[in-house]
């Protein structure tokens, strides 16, 4: 709608449509991710109507697959980005009176890929990783 300069359209809608829709594509992309997050071997793909449920089901029965090095990494990285966002930073604004939020997300992700590469967690631990990304 946004590239068709649409946006006078959304004015007819309602909030409830708004917010059905949202909800709905916050749960299409935890459904898409959930997989990643517990480190699960790659499902069969579905299309379509009801592929949600498909895929929700596929997880539940791979559920003993799940790859605990993966699932407490990325636990701990989504505890540390909450911290950060609802503590620290009202912290630090409040105490040192700072405009700029301190930039958790791009230091998760350095932090991250650093201790993935040092501690080889695709080789020791069997962790999907990212690997090289080509310069051009």
């Amino acid at each position: 709608m946004g590239i068709f300069r649409l946006e006078i359209l959304t004015t007819y809608f309602s909030d409830a449509v708004i917010g059905g829709f949202s909800t709905g594509a916050a749960c299409h992309v935890f459904v898409t991710q959930i997989r990643n997050y517990l480190g699960l071997p790659k499902q069969p793909s579905h299309h379509g109507f009801g592929m949600a449920f498909l895929k929700l089901r596929d997880l539940a029965l791979n559920l003993n697959q799940t790859n605990l090095i993966t699932l407490t990494f990325a636990t701990s990285c989504l505890i540390i980005l909450v911290f950060g966002k609802f503590w620290i930073n009202p912290y630090l604004k409040r105490t040192y009176k700072l405009n700029v939020p301190v930039p958790f997300e791009l230091i998760m992700l350095i932090t991250g890929a650093t201790i993935s590469n040092l501690m080889d967690f695709r080789g020791n631990y069997g962790m999907l990783v990212v690997g090289t990304l080509p310069s051009q």
